[in-house]
């Protein structure tokens, strides 16, 4: 990630310890991702379920996430996904609620960015919190925009994406 200058880190918003994150279910239906890779940029600290879910697939998995992961996994993931584009093998992109605990707007542009750098497709999800789209802190540490996912579509200006099944595919 190249711009991480966010107030709050939200690192601590990484919760979700065992379950599948919604959004794999969903693009699953929509891709054969036989022999894909998935790059999940801000993954959180709990990966081995989605691990686990990624090899009974046979699709590679690259963590990423700045506040969560060691330097050495960030940057393998990344430098792998970039290699693995150019080949011109398939890489897709998750940002799992990830957009809607960063503050600065151009934090969020920076990832998307990068994301289309490095993905030939990502899907985002975010939670929408209580929808009023005023930000506010939700606990130490942790911010949360508030926003319906449509709004986040203003952050996608010079790219094609789209609002479908409760999240947004951008290539």
């Amino acid at each position: 990630m190249k711009n991480i200058n966010q107030t709050y880190t939200s690192a601590e918003t990484s919760i979700n310890e065992t379950r599948l994150p919604a959004i794999y279910g969903k693009f699953e239906k929509q891709f054969d991702l036989h022999d894909c890779t998935i790059l999940d940029y801000g993954c959180g600290k709990y990966t081995e379920h989605i691990r686990k879910w990624c090899e009974d697939r046979n699709i590679r998995y690259l963590p990423y996430d700045p506040f969560n992961q060691d330097e050495a996994t960030n940057k393998n993931s990344l430098n792998y996904a970039m290699i693995t584009k150019a080949a011109g093998l398939p890489v897709i992109g998750v940002c799992s609620n990830v957009l809607n605990v960063i503050d600065n707007d151009n934090v969020i542009c920076g990832i998307i960015d990068e994301l289309r750098q490095l993905t030939h497709i990502t899907f985002y999800t975010v939670y929408e919190g209580d929808k009023t789209g005023t930000g506010r802190v939700s606990k130490k540490d942790c911010w949360q925009r508030n926003e319906k996912l449509k709004s986040y579509l203003k952050f996608f200006r010079h790219y094609d994406a789209h609002s479908q099944h409760g999240m947004i595919a951008a290539a």
